[in-house]
């Protein structure tokens, strides 16, 4: 049975009829409702894969699941997370608090590679206004190593910027019913604690 038997529906369905077929057949085989837990892995796996584009055109290519890559796993760590610390924060609408701080976070890695790019531009200008007439030049030597080092640093920025674009793409997925009310003290310390590990890149 392929995935799209499992939520019954035919290979030209639009996203929108995959949603009402998984809603269905969640409702159906969820184990809480009595329903088989074996089946409700498959109606999962069937909803994961077809939901996302470029999982659903290689699984309609080859009828094969496509490997997580690197950066997929990276950004579900972050998602889980994100949804570890949010579970302590009362009844709030996780997947748009997640969304929130996911974009929070995006703005300020934006903000922070440019201020490194333009640093790295900076001591690239400076190389050459010390000059020596010994054999090795210190000065130099010095800038290029800083520069080495910078280096890293913009290549570790751009890594994050890259695992954050792609746990907003993977947030799209996500939906909740609840309507949020005031926030607890517990909710804040949550919301707050998820904010402070991404500042200090924990997640992203």
């Amino acid at each position: 049975m392929n995935h799209y038997e499992v939520l019954g529906i035919e290979k030209t369905a639009t996203p929108a009829a995959i949603k009402k077929a998984y809603k269905r057949m969640a409702k159906k085989h969820h184990p809480d409702k009595g329903g088989d837990s074996q089946q409700m892995v498959l109606v999962n796996k069937a909803y994961d894969t077809l939901m996302d584009p470029a999982k659903r055109e290689h699984y309609d290519l080859t009828g094969e699941e496509k490997p997580l890559t690197s950066l997929d796993i990276e950004a579900r760590n972050s998602i889980l997370q994100m949804f570890g610390q949010l579970l302590t924060a009362g009844k709030v609408n996780v997947p748009a608090r997640a969304m929130s701080i996911a974009k929070q976070a995006l703005a300020k890695i934006k903000s922070e590679l440019a201020e490194h790019k333009r640093k790295y531009e900076e001591l690239q200008k400076r190389r050459d206004e010390v000059t020596c007439t010994d054999e090795e030049n210190l000065w130099v030597r010095l800038i290029d190593t800083t520069l080495e080092q910078a280096r890293g640093s913009i290549a570790l920025i751009e890594r994050k910027l890259e695992i954050t674009n792609r746990v907003i793409e993977m947030l799209t997925a996500y939906r909740s019913g609840v309507v949020e009310s005031s926030y607890s003290s517990a909710s804040y310390e949550a919301l707050t604690a998820v904010q402070s590990a991404m500042r200090s890149h924990k997640g992203f």
